[in-house]
């Protein structure tokens, strides 16, 4: 069996958004070796610069690239630019696959792979395993050829708190309205839309063609799909709706929940105070305070509104970095459940 003390070789296959702040972590973490990438753009140097640069974060310029590698120190990362991840021969290079291009198609195809896939982002019939971080995790077990999505940032940010709630005080009901930065398959100008997991389709919704910098764009959540799939019917009586905002980069959520039992804010607090997924917030902070928080999220005390039975509050959290960072520690915390420590 592998030991995962000599380090976990890992390929990363799509470098957008996610991907690249994968990568910067995973180049920085001392048991991953990221060992490959693949990503659809050719252009090597564009690659370069975009892990060098970025308009919402601070970064410094370490990657550089020799032919068909990426350098990081003293790190050698092979490059691929293959559209279909089966023209890779990932076990050659991988011990798992880190998939964060967000095309569905990938999960059928990696069930064929015999090498573990984690998947962000996705969610359909191939996936084997859905994991929430800092939730199960810790009972998660890998095969050769798993499929295990590691949800999405709305899902990572919201649990722990739906968590606690499930575990001390029943939910009679409940509803969390997110507010999320815009994304890459969204529009400057008002135009058609493409969905980004399925570029030949465009989304139904008209609304989402429309100019992502000068709006806030109501839109359906898949927030409570997801949770299901952990929480299975615990969260039936929990609706959820979202508005895409005209902001690069930090969520907010905003959860409302009826309580069977009295809501004892002490307790509640008790509960998070040394929980390094939830960190809890009193200062008057803005949106970009938060960035590059690596908690799952951060619960702002100054709104937390109570009566009785019932509590409303925000939280936030980086859908990004912090998602990223989230990912990564969850996904060690699976190998280190099923490999050698």
């Amino acid at each position: 069996m592998k030991n995962f003390n000599n380090s976990i070789k890992v390929g990363i296959n799509g470098a957008g958004r996610i991907g690249r702040h994968l990568i910067r972590q995973i180049c920085n973490d001392k048991r991953l070796n990221l060992s490959l990438i693949n990503e659809i753009n050719p252009d090597i140097k564009n690659i370069i610069y975009l892990l060098n640069h970025d308009s919402s974060y601070e970064l410094e310029k370490k990657f550089s690239y020799k032919r068909k590698n990426i350098l990081f120190k003293n790190q050698k990362i092979k490059l691929f630019s293959k559209k279909k991840i089966s023209d890779i021969n990932w076990s050659n290079y991988c011990d798992i696959v880190i998939d964060s291009s967000g095309i569905l198609l990938n999960a059928k195809i990696a069930q064929k792979i015999k090498i573990p896939f984690f998947f962000t982002n996705v969610f359909n019939q191939y996936i084997d395993q859905y994991v929430i971080p800092n939730i199960n995790d810790k009972n998660i077990k890998i095969k050769k050829n798993s499929n295990i999505s590691m949800n999405i940032c709305d899902v990572v940010a919201t649990a722990p708190i739906i968590d606690y709630f499930l575990k001390k005080n029943s939910i009679i009901s409940g509803h969390i309205t997110t507010l999320h930065p815009w994304l890459n398959y969204q529009n400057l100008s008002d135009n058609y839309t493409a969905s980004s997991s399925m570029p030949e389709t465009y989304w139904k919704d008209y609304a989402l063609g429309r100019s992502s910098s000068v709006n806030l764009i109501p839109k359906e959540s898949s927030l409570l799909f997801s949770l299901k799939k952990v929480f299975k019917n615990k969260v039936n009586n929990i609706s959820c709706f979202s508005f895409r905002t005209p902001l690069p980069v930090v969520s907010s959520a905003i959860i409302s929940l009826t309580l069977k039992n009295k809501f004892l804010k002490k307790k509640f607090l008790e509960n998070f105070i040394n929980n390094e997924s939830v960190r809890i917030n009193s200062e008057n902070l803005v949106s970009s305070d938060f960035k590059k928080s690596k908690s799952a999220c951060m619960l702002d005390l100054r709104f937390l509104k109570k009566t009785k039975r019932m509590v409303t509050f925000p939280i936030w959290y980086d859908n990004e970095y912090g998602y990223s960072y989230q990912i990564i520690q969850s996904i060690k915390t699976i190998l280190s459940k099923n490999y050698e420590a």
